[in-house]
């Protein structure tokens, strides 16, 4: 289960089905990243770059159910696997070349030296996580190793999905960072680093020697001052593709334009409206948030703002997350409702409300919440701040209410940094423990350390009993998530991208911008 509060949202770059010999993809980022190397940095462009040039012994297509023996799996270095209760072992296929001027293989050895880097004091790496439930690694030949688990769980290849470094290059985790420094690098991805440039761009080849090379002959990187320049470069045709674009931007410059595909997402995270407990006790009466929820016009907000490029949503989780219950309606824009509900309330004449400033797109959604509420009487006295003053506040509690992005890049499923009381991330101070114990116990065991030893089936009842009750809770106002999609150009003949590290599966996927 750890493996699910782990992976990133990261929609790129490894192709299939290319049909265009010689062909390079030419596309941009507005920074460059400060390692080549896995287990430095989780800066989401670096970790794109990696999934280039690096691969595990296995890929989990499909990382929700991580791991379930219906989960496709790719068995990117693995030739042969068998299970047992508390046992993997592994062949490896044969010909895995490094790109090294040796030419050397990889082997087992190099398995149990990343899983030891992993694991050392040497490095702070979110894939602590992953091998978490990982007793040890053990090289039983040059190419079949051991992997032995502290608990029994059904996830014992998708904590096997974690990137492989060289041996022979690094020798010891002690030396590692070392290393990268200086450059010393070796790359078994699909692409090999070919070329950087330091303020213009980064080249990488095709690796021949993957055991499913891309079609591909190339990837460019080009280092660009700002995302607007990117867009302009898109639509004059410089590049070819630009990822994370945000929906309102999709559709007014992509959708239409039959040079182009556009490949939705939802993004691995979603805004709400934190109510300070400590500070309002009307918060706790929850005819009170329900007045909220009904006062305010999200799916408005969405058409108006975003151009419907989003989902409103019924609690802390992404719609395509496998514990999201479908059956569950948000609530609706009703003003009569959210009048009844404020009927026997007391509440104070105004809400201190704080936002962070320079997003074009979040001062409309916030105005649109205060004009919303205005009509049902309650009065927002909005104050704007910048990104570290605002996160002062939200974390000093000085606000009432405060409109608040929350991200699961790192933490897929991880939902108790926001709703447990001791939850780093839980600043509005909500106490699940005092005002409802059922919600604070499954949270607990959902994505406590027995969560590992939970059946999926079991594990998806509980986060689904989770979404029903948080629904009718209210703890928080759920307002939406967004989508960010992937626009490529069609001269790319090919069925579908694979997102290298996908928080849904393939089939999820839709092109919205057809002939």
């Amino acid at each position: 289960m750890k493996k699910n509060k782990f992976i990133l949202l990261i929609v790129i770059l490894i192709l299939f089905n290319l049909n265009i010999n010689g062909k390079i993809l030419k596309y941009a980022e507005v920074s460059r990243p400060q390692y080549f190397a896995p287990y430095l940095s989780d800066d989401i462009l670096t970790l794109r770059i990696l999934d280039l040039i690096y691969a595990p012994m296995f890929r989990i297509f499909n990382v929700e159910t991580a791991g379930d023996i219906t989960t496709p799996v790719k068995k990117v270095f693995a030739n042969e696997y068998n299970t047992s209760p508390y046992r993997t072992t592994v062949t490896l296929k044969n010909n895995i070349k490094w790109s090294d001027n040796h030419r050397r293989e990889l082997t087992s050895k190099d398995i149990e030296f990343t899983f030891n880097l992993i694991n050392s004091d040497y490095i702070n790496t979110s894939y602590k996580y992953i091998t978490s439930i990982i007793s040890k690694i053990k090289t039983m030949s040059k190419k079949s190793l051991s992997v032995d688990y502290k608990v029994y769980t059904k996830y014992k290849l998708s904590v096997l999905d974690f990137p492989i470094v060289s041996y022979r290059t690094y020798l010891s985790p002690k030396n590692y960072f070392k290393k990268v420094e200086k450059g010393d690098l070796n790359f078994n991805g699909p692409y090999i680093l070919e070329k950087t440039f330091k303020r213009d761009s980064i080249y990488f080849k095709r690796n021949v020697n993957y055991p499913d090379p891309p079609e591909i002959d190339g990837v460019k990187i080009s280092i660009s001052p700002s995302y607007e320049n990117i867009e302009k470069g898109v639509i004059s045709g410089l590049y070819e593709l630009i990822t994370d674009v945000p929906p309102e931007k999709a559709y007014r410059n992509f959708k239409g334009d039959k040079r182009f595909n556009i490949y939705p997402s939802f993004e691995n995270k979603f805004y709400y409206i934190s109510l300070n407990y400590n500070k309002n006790i009307e918060f706790k009466n929850k005819n009170f948030r329900r007045a909220l929820i009904y006062g305010i016009n999200r799916e408005g907000i969405l058409d108006s703002v975003y151009l419907g490029g989003g989902k409103v949503i019924s609690g802390p989780f992404n719609p395509t997350f496998f514990g999201y219950d479908n059956q569950i309606i948000p609530y609706e824009y009703d003003q009569k409702k959210a009048i009844e509900y404020l009927k026997d309330v007391k509440f104070k004449k105004k809400f201190i409300f704080i936002q962070p400033q320079g997003n074009k797109e979040l001062d409309n959604v916030v105005f649109s919440i205060q004009q919303n509420l205005k009509k049902i009487n309650i009065i927002l006295d909005v104050k704007k701040y910048s990104w570290s003053e605002y996160l002062n506040k939200l974390k000093n509690g000085e606000y009432d209410m405060a409109i608040v992005e929350y991200s699961s890049a790192k933490t897929l499923t991880s939902i108790s940094p926001l709703l447990l009381p001791d939850g780093y991330l839980n600043f509005g101070k909500y106490n699940s423990k005092e005002q409802n114990e059922k919600l604070y116990n499954l949270i607990k065991e959902v994505e406590g350390p027995s969560s590992f030893e939970l059946d999926p089936i079991v594990i998806t009842t509980k986060y689904k009993n989770i979404h029903k009750i948080l629904h009718e809770e209210i703890p928080y106002i759920w307002l939406f998530t967004l989508q960010k999609s992937l626009v490529i150009s069609k001269i790319y003949d090919f069925d579908f991208i694979v997102p290298s590290r996908p928080f849904m599966n393939i089939d999820e996927w839709r092109v919205i911008n057809e002939n």
